[in-house]
Formats: structure tokens, sequence, C-alpha cells
């Protein structure tokens, strides 16, 4: 940017007002650099023209020493610039923003006639010549940049001034955040890190000693203001509150009572035991002597910023107040051959810095005999700079050579572009006149060289800011019983990470350092209550097991977590609870697993013992189809158990709703089916002429498959308007238990109520065939069956519904299902199984058809006399000539093939009155039960005509005693005598049965049944 022609006239007449520079030191070479360093303090108390007071060794003589000392280094080195030197001209800014203005306005005056001579401008002196410069100022006419100043309000004075000249400014300890500002201060770049960085290593401080309520006092400036308030705002972003925060103002001086104010005001947050002190060295220094004169001892621990870090001046004879202070200031090391440098500097050889005489006279408390300072002991000039005469380096000296480095490697950057590799010294475009500021700041914000001997690299951190990088110091008292700072740690800031490391021997002091909070941080289980006003100060409020720690503005409030949840291990989240479930390895599932296993191989076994011996009486006369039905009903009850155990899901919970109703319905559906198909054929009433239907093997299964559909269809319907799925119950807060939906209510009884029905149909029908012949009367078996699952049931619903626990409930569900299917093997099978291993003699027809209840029979009459009783359920009389076979139940009769010939009725007479003996006769009353079963049995006899055998024989009623034989037909005949009784029928497998007073035998040839008496002769014919 040209400055303005117009400008020209407004600006010589604010220079002119400025007057003439004063002292300066200065360095020849082809370039020069401008530099302001504050080699005198501040001097509050001056006039409005005076502004400088005792003269600064630190921060004012060494640094300007260190850029002397840098200059030096590089001029000398005949490989850095190609042909060209580099030289200075430094004047001191008094750390004064007024005076330091005055001063740069020198170096503005020599650009502005720079300015002059190349534009056409109207001016001209007074003796009508145009401006040039005097002799004296050729160093100034050679400057393209400048170095400095310390402090930021000195700075940002003069980089507002300098940017009007296109003037590159670096600083080498200006750390306002303002300077950051580019549109601001756009030829503004410092070798320093910026104060967020140095605010945020203050913050990294406080949270390393978890101090979190603390107070500030901080100073009405650029610096102050800035600076805290940066550490104000990272600091609220962790928690950290201040107590109180105290501003020193500047446009005053500020007097002692405002600092005892500040004290006082300390003292009423006496909780807060750190004192962040953001000021620079002359209130700090006002501060603590303040603290020192009320008395506060070591009660505060300070945090300073760096404007005091490390200064001696500022704790001189105060420095029990001070002890403990931990501050923070950019990155403290020495530079690397400065101190023999310095310590070798005498004001015979330094003719270079006009100060260095007066800094003599101040460091060795003597005077030049010319001089006119407060001294009585002159100085012999053998006076040497040491350690052990109060030599001590500054430790930020080496931002000084960065800041020299960053002008010089620019320079060598942009003459190798502007003049070429090749050329050695200045070209015309390089020559101080010529060259163009804009471009050369170019260069400077984008250089980058390797420090020595560090080898750390610097570059500036976007264009502007030194790279963050800070050492924390630590003012403490030395075992010898001197005090001294001490570098602690460092603070290193990269982007936005930062990363705090502190020495292990200072790390073990932290415990014994004061706390400062308001408040104890609340356990985990602890909300905060704060309270109003006062945001770091709160109330614990205690938390049970299972809330969790909500925000409620700035409070926090205990907060249920839901059932199935707990609190995470912050507080800040409910989470589930891990699921429970009946797994595999539990005992309660290896019990269930164990017992239904053993119930699975006994059915498999009496599954094999069946087919194996199905062709037996004692098996033909179960019903073998519906017994293997009812076989696999009782095998998927035991199974059942594997699938009521495995964890709950979608699949597991839908076979559970189905196999409950199954395993009940395949079961009782075979066992109505038996006892209906037998109470059918015994109950049809005599003389009816229809047939028994749906009997045979293939009509009862598809019986059962239709009972079975229909529990089918319900579960399907129940299924789809309560589709299987998953919950979780809990029955404590510290349960989350996974079940199937409907398991924890009465949902399941749904598919109970339609096998419940089964079992009382079965039951009537046990009861109406309970009078049946042995081989088909399972009536106990079956009432005992069905007793023994409802009894089952009703222990089931209680235990299941009442427990709390899912386990206990998981294993009655199981057991419920295989007891029920227990007791109908052990009732239904077990007996079978007897008979047909243990006892085989009874596997017979004729024992099929006894009768186990006990009875008696007797005989009277005129011609039969008294027959002994034989079998407990049949007996034999005699009423008017007439021998009649009663039967008391079911199981009584002549049988043909496997089928019963009985009722609870007379079955047949035999008429003894004839001389030749006794004939058999059918009675009225049984024709037609009779008729019907050897018709329903035919399929068993291979085509008996049992029928036609019956059929042909006459009633009792029209007996005729001179017929012999009763029937006319030749294929159908009956004998008798006093021994035996012979039937001719068309079937040579039709039998009476053998264990009554007759025994039987098919001696009689292929047509007919002989029977004898028992004992009687095989030999006895009709």
């Amino acid at each position: 940017m040209l400055l303005m022609p117009g400008l020209l006239p407004l600006l010589l007449l604010f220079l002119k007002s400025h007057g003439t520079v004063g002292l300066y030191s200065t360095q020849n070479g082809s370039i020069v650099l401008g530099a302001l360093f504050p080699v005198h303090n501040h001097l509050h108390q001056a006039s409005s023209d005076d502004h400088c007071g005792i003269i600064n060794e630190q921060d004012g003589i060494q640094s300007l020493e260190a850029m002397m000392f840098t200059l030096d280094k590089i001029n000398d080195d005949p490989d850095f610039l190609p042909g060209f030197t580099i030289g200075a001209v430094a004047l001191d800014s008094c750390d004064s923003a007024v005076y330091a203005l005055q001063q740069a306005v020198e170096f503005i005056k020599i650009l502005v006639v720079r300015i002059t001579e190349k534009t056409d401008v109207a001016l001209q002196c007074s003796n009508g010549e145009r401006p040039s410069l005097k002799p004296g100022a050729l160093d100034f006419h050679k400057i393209v940049g400048v170095i400095g100043g310390s402090s930021s309000t000195v700075s940002i004075r003069v980089a507002s001034l300098l940017q009007l000249f296109k003037v590159p400014q670096i600083s080498y300890l200006s750390t306002s955040p303002d300077l950051s500002n580019q549109e601001r201060f756009q030829y503004f770049q410092r070798t320093v890190p910026s104060d967020i960085n140095q605010a945020r290593a203050i913050v990294e401080i406080l949270r390393a000693f978890n101090w979190t309520y603390v107070s500030a006092i901080f100073e009405d400036s650029n610096y102050g203001l800035k600076g805290f308030g940066e550490v104000e705002k990272i600091a609220e972003s962790y928690g950290i509150c201040f107590a109180t925060k105290e501003k020193i103002q500047l446009d005053k001086k500020p007097t002692e009572e405002d600092y005892l104010e500040i004290i006082e005001a300390l003292k009423l947050k006496s909780q807060a035991k750190a004192v962040v002190v953001y000021l620079d060295y002359p209130q700090a220094r006002d501060l603590f002597a303040a603290a020192n004169q009320s008395g506060v001892g070591d009660r505060f621990v300070w945090i300073g910023s760096d404007a005091w870090s490390s200064r001696q001046f500022v704790v001189e004879d105060i420095e029990h107040v001070v002890d403990g202070a931990i501050t923070v200031e950019p990155l403290r090391k020495k530079l690397d051959g400065f101190e023999k440098y310095f310590t070798g500097l005498h004001p015979s050889n330094n003719t270079r810095n006009p100060w260095f005489k007066e800094f003599w006279q101040k460091h060795f408390n003597c005077r030049f005999s010319n001089s006119t300072y407060n001294a009585t002991t002159l100085c012999n000039g053998t006076e040497t700079l040491s350690k052990e005469n109060g030599f001590v380096e500054q430790r930020n000296l080496h931002y000084v050579k960065d800041a020299v480095y960053a002008f010089a490697y620019a320079l060598k950057n942009m003459h190798a572009v502007v003049c070429g590799v090749n050329v050695t010294g200045l070209c015309d475009a390089m020559q101080p006149g010529n060259l163009k500021g804009d471009e050369l700041l170019r260069y400077v914000k984008n250089v980058t060289f390797t420090e020595s001997p560090s080898g750390s690299q610097f570059q500036f951190v976007n264009g502007v800011d030194g790279p963050a990088r800070y050492s924390i110091i630590h003012y403490e008292r030395t075992p010898e019983g001197t005090y001294g700072w001490r570098q602690i740690g460092t603070y290193t800031g990269i982007d936005d990470t930062s990363y705090l490391t502190l020495s292990q021997d200072f790390q073990s002091q932290i415990p014994f350092y004061p706390p400062s909070f308001c408040s104890k941080e609340c356990e985990s289980w602890q909300a905060k209550q704060v309270q109003e006003g006062e945001k770091c100060c709160w109330f614990c409020t205690n938390c049970t097991d299972y809330q969790i720690i909500g925000k409620l503005a700035n409070s926090e409030i205990c907060k249920d977590c839901e059932g199935g949840t707990r609190p995470n291990n912050h507080r800040n989240v409910c989470v589930p609870i891990p699921v429970e479930f009946m797994y595999h390895g539990s005992p309660y599932a290896v019990g269930a697993y164990s017992f239904s296993a053993i119930g699975i191989l006994l059915s498999i076994l009496i599954g094999v013992i069946f087919f194996k011996y199905q062709d037996t009486p004692v098996i033909k006369a179960s019903g073998r189809e519906l017994s293997y039905v009812l076989l696999t009903g009782i095998l998927l009850s035991y199974a059942a158990a594997f699938i009521f155990v495995a964890q709950p899901t979608g699949a597991t919970c839908a076979l559970t709703r189905i196999l409950l109703g199954i395993c009940y319905t395949v079961c009782y559906a075979a066992i109505l089916t038996k006892t209906n198909r037998i109470s059918r054929i015994f109950n049809q009433k005599s003389g009816s002429p229809k047939k028994t239907k749906y009997t045979n093997p293939k009509a009862q299964l598809l019986i059962v498959a239709v009972i079975v559909v229909a529990e089918m269809i319900i579960l399907a319907a129940w299924l789809i308007i309560q589709p299987p799925s998953t919950k979780s119950i809990n029955p404590t807060r510290e349960d989350n238990i996974l079940v199937c939906s409907g398991a924890d209510d009465s949902s399941y009884l749904i598919a109970l109520i339609y096998p419940f029905f089964l079992v009382l149909l079965c039951t009537i029908y046990a009861f109406k065939t309970r009078k049946m012949p042995d081989g088909f009367n399972e009536s106990q078996y079956i009432a005992f069956a069905n007793y023994t699952t409802c009894d089952i049931w009703l222990a089931f619903v209680p235990i299941y519904f009442t427990s709390a626990d899912y386990r206990i409930r998981a294993l009655t569900l199981c057991l419920s299902v295989a007891l029920s299917a227990t007791v109908q093997l052990a009732c239904l099978f077990a007996p079978k199984i007897y008979i047909v291993l243990l006892r085989p003699e009874k596997n017979t027809r004729d024992a099929v058809m006894t009768k186990t209840r006990s009875s008696s029979y007797s005989a009277s009459g005129s011609g039969g006399g008294k027959f002994p009783s034989h079998g407990d359920n049949s007996r034999l009389r005699v009423n008017n000539n007439l021998l009649k076979i009663s039967s008391d139940s079911r199981s009584s009769g002549i049988s043909v093939g496997d089928s019963f010939m009985s009722q609870d009725t007379d079955i047949m007479t035999l008429n003894s009155s004839v001389s030749n003996g006794l004939q058999i006769f059918s009675t009225p009353t049984s024709r037609r039960s009779m008729e019907s079963v050897l018709q329903e049995s035919t399929h068993q006899d291979d085509g008996a005509s049992a029928k036609n055998t019956l059929h042909q024989l006459p009633d009792a009623a029209n007996f005729d005693p001179t017929a012999t034989p009763v029937s006319s037909d030749p294929l159908h005949e009956v004998y008798a005598s006093e021994q035996m009784v012979e039937i001719n029928v068309s079937s040579p497998d039709s039998v009476v049965r053998e264990d009554t007073l007759w025994e039987a035998n098919k001696d009689g040839g292929p047509s007919h049944i002989i029977l004898r008496q028992r004992g009687a002769s095989p030999d006895t014919v009709l």
C-alpha cells in the first residue's frame, strides 16, 4: 500500500512536533534493522517530557547486546550472506508506549524523506531546497525492518505507525492476542507465541493442581485485558471459577491503598488459595509489596504471567511473600555463547552501546569520573562481569536471536531470487532505498530455519506468531536458604493439542500445596446442587445405585434409570443390565435335561419293544397305531425341555408355545380316540342294523390328526394375533431377565385350554369302558394318568406364576410336561412291557380276554348239578334246566380273533335237558352285540364268518328239545354232551376262551372247534 501524497504534509507536521532522536546504538551494515528495547524502565512519576527511569539490565541491556551478538555472528560467517552485511540502529523505548512511538518517529522521518525524493511532491525547505538527509542520518536511511518492541502496548503503537510505510516488524517479547490480527497489523510478526497459548498453559497448571476456585488480578491494559480474558474463557470451559477478579487501573498511578484493597478482597475469599496475577512487572512488584505489608505471608499461591516471571526486581526483599509462585513465560533457554560475549564486554571496548556505561555504574554501584550517577565509589576499570558479582543471563534472549535470524534469512532468500544465486553484494533492487517492504514481508512470513545448537525448527505460526513453547518457572527457597527461579517444566501447544510436562521432583511437591476450591468434588454417586451466584460452590446430594446424574441448568439432579438399566461408571448414562436367561450349563437346565434325556431313552426303548412285539395279543389289543402316536407325543414332551430351557429368541418362543400345546394334544388325542373306539363298539345298541364306523386304524389316525390340527389352528391364531417375541423383565432392580413375551403372565394357558378339554373327555370315556375285557380295559390306568396330570397342572400353575425366579419357572414348565409324559409312560406302557418281557405266558388271546374282577358262579337244577367256579370274573349257573354263562364285566364270553363277543348281558344259553348233552343257544339280548363285534373283527381273522354262525343259532325262547342238531345249516352246527360242546364254524381261527370251565382245541377238524370239560378224556366225542 503506497502512502498517499496528500498525507505527507500532515506527517511532516506530526514528525516535527516530536523533536529529535536521543541516544541510539548503531552497527554498520549494507542493510540496517531498526530496533526498540526497554533500555530503561518506565518512570510512572515522571512529567510528560520524561518517561525513563533506571537502567534495565535484563530486558534492556542484555536484549540489545543479544541483537548485536547475533549480528556479529551472522556478518562474521562468510557463507551466510552473499557479499553484504546487516547493521542495526537501536533506540530506547523506556517500556512506554508514548515514548516508544516518539522514538519510532525517527525511523519514519527518514522514510518520509525517502518518499519525497522519489515523488513529485511540492515540498521544500525554508531555503528553497528539497528535503534531503543530513550526513548523520545515513544509518537510518538504510532501515528496511524493525525489531521490537518488548511489551505488547509498545508493539501495538509502533506497528500501527510502521505499517503505513510498509515496514516489516518482528517483536521478540510482545504476546498480546490482538497482535495476531493481520487485518489490523499486517506487517507485524513475533518470535514469541501469543498469550492465547500462555493462557492455556496457565489453565493447565490450575488443572494439574486441581484448583477449581481461584482469584485473579490483572491490569487495565491490552496485555492484561486480552491475556486474562483468554485465561478466563479457557478456564470456564474446564469448570474453573474465579472467586474474585480485581482490575488495576493504569490511567492513573495506582496507590498503595489500591493494592491493599485488592489484598483484602483476596482475603475475603479464603477458600481461593491460588491467585492468577496477569500484571506487568512494576505492578506485580507493588502488589507483592502490599501483600507483605498486610501480613498475608505464604497464604496465597501466585500464578504469574510472563511479564514478571523470572525477574529479580519483582521479588527483591519480599522473597518470602512470593515463595512458591509458579509462573509461565516463553521458553527459557540459554543463548549459546552469549555469556562469554557479555561478560567480556567493558565500557572501554563497547562503544556501539551508548548506555553501557550507565549499566556498568548501576551493576557495580560505582561512577565514572565524568558521570553524575549517584554513587560514592569510582569505577576503576578493573571490574569484570561474572556470575559471582551478580550477572544472571536473561533466558529469553533466544527470541531476540530468532528475530534477527528471521530478517537475515528473509533477506538472504530474497537476494537469491531478486539478485540471483551467483550475485555477490546488493543488486540495485535490494538497495535500501529501492527495497520494497511488502516484498520483504512475504519472505519474512515464509521463513524457515533450524535453530542452533538445539536443532529445533523455527517458522511463524500462521505467518505471525512464534511456536507455542513455554517454560514453567517456580520461585523457591533452596536448602541453603536462598531464593531463586527454577524451571520445573515445559508447555507445548501444537494446533489444538497442549502438553504440560512437569519434572518428577516437582510433581512430588504438588500434594503439599494448599487446595483451592469452593466445594469438594462430589463423589460419583452424588449430584451437585450449585449455590445461586456461585458456579463453583455447591453441596452434594446422594443418588441411589440406580440413578444417574443429570443436568438441570447449572446444577445436577438424580434421575432414575428405567427398569433393566443401571448407571455407567460415570453416572451420566443408563446402560442396559446384562440380560440373564437359563443357560445350558445351569444346574436347573442340567437337571431338566437329565430327566428329559432319560425319558427320551425310555420312550425310544419302549418304541423298539412295541415294534418287535407288535403282532402279539397284548400289543395288538392295545391298539398299535394309536400307541405309536401316544409314544410320539410322549417323546415330544421330553424333547420340549431342550426348547423350554434354550435362550429366548423369536424362534424358541414360538416353539415353546407350539410344543406346550402339541405335546399334550398328541398324547390325549391318541388316548381319547382309543377309549372312544372301544366305547362305541361295546355300547352299540342291540338289534341295530348298522355297524360301528371309523374303528379301523386309518380312521383312528385320521381322527387323531383332526384333533391335533384343531390345536394347531388355535396355536397359529395365537401366534398371528400375538407374534412371538422376547422381552426383559425386572423382578428386582438388579435383574434384567430375558423371557418370552407371555411367559410372565397367564398367556401360556391358552396352549393348555384345548388339551385340558381332551383330558376331561378321556376321563369320561375311561369311566365308560371300565368293564371291558382286561386286554382292552385301560380305564384305571387312563384315569390315574389323567388325575395325575391334573394334579401336576394344579401344582404347576401356582408355582409357575408365583415364583420370581425365572430359573424355577423354566424348570417347572419343563418338569410339568415331562412328568405328565412319565405318568403316561408308566401307566399305559409299563404294564404291557411287563407282560411282553417278563410274563410272556399271559401274552395270549385267552389271557387278553380274562376278566380280573373277583366273582363266583353256582349251578342248580334237576339236570345240571353244580359246576365249580373258574375265573375271577365269570360264573356258570343253571336255572330252569338252562346252563347260562353270565358276565359281570366285558371280559367274559367267546372270542373270535382279538375281538370280544360280550356285553353286560347274558351271552349264550346251554340247554342240558336233552338226553344227548348240552346245547348252546344265543340269547336274544346278546345277538346284535356279538354280531357287531364279529363283523368289525373279521379283518383280523382271515374272513371268519362268525356273524353267520351266531345268526344261525336259535333263540332259547324257541328251543325245541327234540331238535338235533340245533341248526340245519351244515356249516354251522352246535353239538353238546355232558362233557363237551362242539361248534362247527366256517373259520378254524375262531376260538372259545380257555380260562373257563371248558377247554378248546381244533382236533375236530378245520371246520369246527371242540370244547371239553377240563379233565375229560380227549377221546370223548359227541
